[in-house]
Formats: C-alpha cells, structure tokens, sequence
C-alpha cells in the first residue's frame, strides 16, 4: 500500500473551508479565529472542528485504508464517537447513479490516532468517492492509503454553485451517527455541490463580525442563515438579526438569502418557556423578513416548524438534536426549498 497525505493537491480536491491551505483542517483562518475570540470565544475552539469539510478523489484501488491524527479525544456523552471524531466514505455507484455509503472509521474511541481499512472491491475500476471528516473534532493530520500502483487523482463537484449556512449545533451535525448524515453533507451529495458549513455549536448569535468573516466568501450563490435555536433563547435574535443581514449584504447585495426559523423540539411540547420563546420568535422572523422582502425580494423565509411533520419527537437524540431520521427530514425540506430558490 501508498501513503498519501490528504492536503496533496495531486491527488485530492478538499471542499467546505477556505482555509485548507493552513494546518490542519478548519473552518476559519487563525486570524479569524484570534479575532472571534473577543466576542465569542467558543467559536475560536469550534472553528478547528472539521464539520461540512470533504475530499474528493477517484481511485481504481481495490483497496483503501485511512490513518487519522485528532487534535483532542473524543469526549461526547450523548454522540456516538465515530459521529464525533470519525470519518465516512462513499463511492459513486454507476447503476444507482447516485453516491452510496461504502464505509466508516470504527475506532477505540480512547485513541487520537487510529488506522482502519475501508473495505476492499473485486476489481479495479476507476471510482469515484467522498471522505467526510469529522463533525465535532479536529484532525492534525489524514492520510489515506491505496494499492502501491493504483491510480490516484483529484475529482471535482459537477455543479458550480456554493452555498453558505451559518447556525447551530443542529447545523454542525449533533447528533447524526456519523459525517455523511449531516443534512447539509446530504445536500451537497444530491445536489453534486459545495456546501460551507459555519455551524457553530451552542455560539449561532448573529455577532455582526461574523456576518464580515462569512462574507469573505466570494461569489457564493445562496446563504442560509439558522441560529434561532442559539440566539433565540434570550434577545440577541431581536437585537442582532437585522444588523447581521445588513452588513452581509454590504458584501453581497444580490445573494438569496434564506432566514430559517428553528425545527420543531420534542421538549415544545412540556417546557412552557420555550414554548412561548419560539412561538414569539417565529412570528417575529416572519415579519422581519416580510418587512424586508418589500425592498429585497431576495430574502425568504423557511419555516422549520414545517420540516417535521408525523412523529417529530421521534426525530431527536434528546428532544433537540436531530437523529438520523431527522437529519434526513431535513435535508429533503431544505433541498426542495433551496432547489426552488435556485432555479428562480
């Protein structure tokens, strides 16, 4: 077997950061992330988190094999390891015509450094595959092996489109079973587009500087922005929602943006105080962004109470973070949404 690091650019193309060309594998540049630590110190930590990062390669190997070197042990109570802290692969499958899980790193959570065998294949046709990276921990350093003379080389995303999301720990991935079951990971896959996932567990507040550090993204072609479930707990949704969108729109002026309000908990249903939280908070965002919508037809509303429907409480982990089944409840809801938006 051959050893390739995964930053090699020969043989690897890495999507969901602009920053890859640091160590590591962040979600924002250590300058950014030095200057997030004067407002919002826990998204200076979560920005080393690897969420929504994937690689994209084509390989007639018959056999592949990853060597992992975290940055931390992992240390969830109620998200399984391999959701943490593990990766997942998928493989384009010619007859489904369509990306199919082929494997995941199951490994002795009490490691930093692990090794595993993804599976082997009866020939050696040249495939195409996706390694997701882990959701809620950081990776010092990949690599991925290959059979000594097989084929190696980077593979790219069929369609151009890039589309930012900005939220929670629901959008960082808490609490799916492993990488590949992040909605927006689902998305990217269906829609063969590159998804930048500024998912900031517990930290979504709407800071406006935020809004100045997502915008140096160029040229992106929607924004999604769900932190209800952060920011609107208390006042800072009311106090900072607006000023995040003026000043993102400072940079981008003519960019769809969508403002979605936060997927239906099982707790809405007994905890009276978040009851009326989030009753007062989707009325207010309706009308924030129907006030908006007057001058800038370019901003919509997603209406997360909308994404579940029949046995919602059953799409959780504890009454909050979806599950699998939740994750996929939402990517189906926010790819016809953001499809429609699209093809306006």
């Amino acid at each position: 077997m051959k050893t390739y690091n995964l930053k090699d650019k020969n043989h690897f193309n890495l999507f969901g950061s602009r920053v890859l060309n640091e160590e590591g594998y962040n979600r924002l540049s250590e300058e950014d992330r030095k200057f997030v630590k004067s407002f919002n110190p826990s998204v200076t930590i979560l920005a080393t988190n690897s969420a929504g990062i994937n690689a994209r390669f084509i390989t007639d190997s018959k056999k592949i094999s990853i060597k992992v070197e975290l940055n931390d042990f992992s240390n969830m109570s109620h998200m399984s390891a391999l959701g943490q802290a593990g990766l997942d692969l998928y493989v384009y499958d010619e007859t489904l015509k369509e990306f199919v899980f082929f494997g995941a790193t199951v490994y002795d959570s009490k490691l930093k450094v692990y090794e595993y065998e993804f599976g082997e294949f009866k020939d050696n046709k040249k495939r195409k595959f996706i390694l997701n990276l882990p959701l809620y921990m950081g990776a010092n350093d990949i690599e991925l092996l290959f059979e000594e003379k097989a084929l190696v080389e980077p593979d790219n995303y069929n369609n151009e489109e890039k589309i930012i999301i900005y939220g929670t720990s629901i959008t960082q991935g808490g609490c799916v079973s492993r990488p590949g079951m992040l909605h927006t990971n689902i998305i990217s896959r269906w829609m063969d587009t590159e998804i930048l996932n500024y998912g900031f567990s517990g930290s979504a507040f709407l800071e406006k500087e935020m809004a100045e550090i997502i915008a140096k993204m160029e040229n992106p072609d929607l924004f999604i922005i769900d932190a209800q479930a952060n920011a609107g707990v208390d006042d800072r949704m009311k106090n900072n929602l607006e000023e995040f969108i003026n000043t993102y729109r400072k940079f981008h002026p003519n960019v769809p943006i969508i403002v979605a309000t936060r997927i239906r908990f099982a707790v809405d249903l007994y905890n009276e105080e978040k009851i009326k939280m989030r009753e007062f908070y989707d009325k207010w965002i309706e009308k924030t962004v129907n006030r908006y919508r007057k001058t800038d037809k370019n901003i919509y509303l997603l209406k997360g109470e909308n994404v579940f429907d029949k046995y919602f409480t059953e799409m959780t982990v504890d009454g909050i973070h979806p599950n699998d089944l939740g994750s996929m409840k939402m990517a189906e809801y926010y790819f016809k949404f953001i499809k429609n938006i699209l093809n306006k």
